[in-house]
C-alpha cells in the first residue's frame, strides 16, 4: 500500500458508485499488526495512516492505538471496527479504563471472523470460533458499539464466498448516506445466515443501537424471518448495567418462535439490551444494543417525536407537540457524557394548544464525536421536565465536499462527505472572479464532470 494507490482506491470507489448506483462502496484500511495489538478497520478517512517510510500520508507509529482512534474521532463522519480481537488489543482498551474518545471513534467489533485463507466458495466453510465474549466485555465497560461478522478474507476471487457470515446495516435506502447514518448509529445485527432478517426495537418505534431516556418501562419486541424458511428455535435478550464491568446476563428468551416481547419493569436506572437469535441449522444472529435509561419526571406536553440528524451545517434537532399545557418555553441542554448538560439555546412554546406544533433547532457548535440532546420545558410558574435524550455523532460543519483529482485537465468529480440530502448550484469561478461554468448537483451522490474549455489556472469551486 502507498499514498498514491490510497488515493486510487478512494477515487475508484466514489466512481463505481456514480456508474452503478445501487452499489454502495466504503473504501478504507485495516490499520495495525497483530503482534503489536492487532487490526482496526478505518473508514472515511482519505489519508493512508502508517509507519513506514514513504508509505503513509500521516504518520502513525507502529501499536499506536491511541492516536489513530483520536484521528477516527476527529474526523467527521468516519469510524473504526475492531478485527478478531484478543483479551489486549487495541492498546488493552478493554482491560483499561473507559475513554469517550474512543467510544466516539469505535462503532463494532467483529463477533465472527474469517476463515481468513480459505479457498473455499459454496459458502460451506463457516468461522470456526467467534469472540462474543469481548463484545460482552465492551458493553459491560461502558463502550456503545455493535456486533460484525467479518470474513477477514485474503483470497478476492473467494470474497464472501466461503461461509455466510455477513454484517447487516438497516437503512431507509442503499444510498451511501442512508448507509453511512446506519453504520454510526449502529443500526445492524451480525448474522451466520446471509439473509436472516432481524428486527429488534424498544416500545414500537426505537431500533437497535438507540441511545434513549424515557419514563415508561421498556418492551422490547424481536422478529424473525428467513426467506429459505429456516426455523427460528431460539431468542434470548440479553442485558446488564453499561459501565459496570459485569458481564451481560439473559434477561428473557423463548424457543421455536419467530418473535419475542417482553416489558423489563424497574423503577429508574440505565440498562443496555441485545438479542440472540439461533436457527433450527445452528447459525446465530447477534443485534445491536439498544441503551435504555428510565426517568420519573414525565413533561406536561404530549410530545410526539424528538429525533435529530447530522448535516455539514451542523446537528439537526426536530421535535412535535400534540398538545402543550401552561408551556412557557424549551431549553435545549447538550452533553458529551449523558451526564453533564449544558444550556445551549431558548425557544419558546405554544402556551396552551391542542393543535400540532413543529419545531427545529440547528446546533453549529457541537464538537466531533457522540452528542446527547435534552428538551427541559418551562411553565409559567417555574416548574420543569425533562425529555427523552437522544444519541448523534456530531461531524465537523467544515469539509462538507471534495473534488479530485486536482489538478485536473478538465474532468473532476465531485464528491460529497456530510450526511445531507440537499440540493444545491454548483459554480465554478476563474481568478479573476467570472463563474465559468454552473450546474445543479445533489449531495445524495458523487458527480463527475467535464469542462473542457477550462484553460490551465487556478479555479474556485463554490456551492
Amino acid at each position: 500500500m502507498t499514498p498514491a494507490k490510497y488515493a486510487s482506491g478512494l477515487a475508484e470507489a466514489n466512481a463505481y458508485m456514480v456508474s452503478n448506483p445501487s452499489f454502495v462502496a466504503f473504501y478504507g484500511m485495516e490499520w495495525g499488526t497483530i503482534s503489536t495489538g492487532g487490526h482496526v478497520n478505518v473508514y472515511g478517512i482519505n489519508q493512508l495512516l502508517g509507519w513506514n517510510t514513504g508509505n503513509y500520508n500521516v504518520y502513525v507509529a507502529k501499536g499506536d492505538y491511541n492516536t489513530v482512534f483520536n484521528t477516527v474521532a476527529a474526523t467527521p463522519n468516519a469510524f473504526a471496527t475492531l478485527c478478531h480481537p484478543n483479551a489486549t488489543d487495541f492498546g488493552n482498551i478493554k482491560n483499561g479504563p473507559y475513554n469517550a474518545t474512543y467510544d466516539n471513534a469505535i462503532v463494532g467489533v467483529a463477533v465472527k471472523n474469517g476463515p481468513a485463507f480459505s479457498t473455499n466458495t459454496s459458502y460451506t466453510d463457516p468461522a470456526a470460533s467467534n469472540t462474543v465474549s469481548y463484545f460482552k466485555d465492551m458493553l459491560a465497560k461502558g463502550y456503545h458499539l455493535g456486533p460484525l461478522a467479518d470474513m477477514d478474507n485474503h483470497y478476492s476471487a473467494t470474497m464472501g464466498k466461503a461461509n455466510q457470515g455477513r454484517t447487516v446495516i438497516l437503512a431507509p435506502a442503499r444510498t451511501k448516506a442512508a448507509m453511512l447514518d446506519g453504520i454510526l448509529n449502529m443500526r445492524f445485527y451480525a448474522t451466520e445466515d446471509y439473509n436472516f432478517q432481524v428486527g429488534f426495537n424498544a416500545n414500537g418505534n426505537l431500533p437497535m443501537g438507540s441511545i434513549v431516556v424515557q419514563t415508561v418501562n421498556p418492551t422490547f419486541t424481536v422478529t424473525t424471518s428467513d426467506p429459505d424458511a429456516e426455523a427460528t428455535t431460539q431468542i434470548r435478550l440479553w442485558y446488564g448495567v453499561p459501565g459496570s464491568n459485569l458481564t451481560p446476563t439473559v434477561l428473557a428468551s423463548n424457543t421455536n418462535s419467530s418473535s419475542l416481547t417482553f416489558t423489563h419493569s424497574f423503577a429508574t436506572g440505565t440498562y443496555y439490551y441485545y438479542a440472540e437469535i439461533t436457527q433450527a441449522d445452528g447459525n446465530v444472529a447477534w443485534t445491536s444494543p439498544i441503551w435504555y435509561t428510565k426517568i420519573t419526571s414525565p413533561l406536561p406536553i404530549e410530545l410526539l417525536s424528538f429525533t435529530g440528524k447530522n448535516t455539514w451545517r451542523g446537528n439537526v434537532l426536530d421535535w412535535k407537540t400534540a398538545s402543550e399545557i401552561n408551556n412557557a418555553y424549551f431549553t435545549f441542554e447538550r452533553s458529551y457524557d449523558a451526564q453533564t448538560f449544558e444550556e445551549i439555546a431558548k425557544l419558546d412554546g405554544a402556551g396552551n394548544s391542542t393543535e400540532t406544533h413543529a419545531y427545529t433547532y440547528l446546533d453549529r457548535t457541537a464538537k466531533t464525536g457522540l452528542v446527547y440532546y435534552r428538551l427541559k420545558q418551562t411553565d409559567y410558574d417555574g416548574t420543569f421536565t425533562y425529555s427523552n435524550t437522544i444519541a448523534l455523532r456530531s461531524a465537523d460543519s467544515k469539509g462538507l465536499f471534495t473534488v479530485y483529482p486536482n489538478p485536473n485537465e478538465g474532468t473532476f468529480t465531485l464528491a460529497f462527505t456530510g450526511n445531507d440530502e440537499s440540493l444545491y448550484r454548483l459554480q465554478i469561478f476563474n481568478a479573476l472572479g467570472a463563474c465559468v461554468y454552473t450546474t445543479a448537483v445533489s449531495a445524495t451522490s458523487s458527480s463527475t464532470f467535464y469542462v473542457p474549455e477550462l484553460s490551465a489556472g487556478v479555479y474556485t469551486v463554490h456551492l
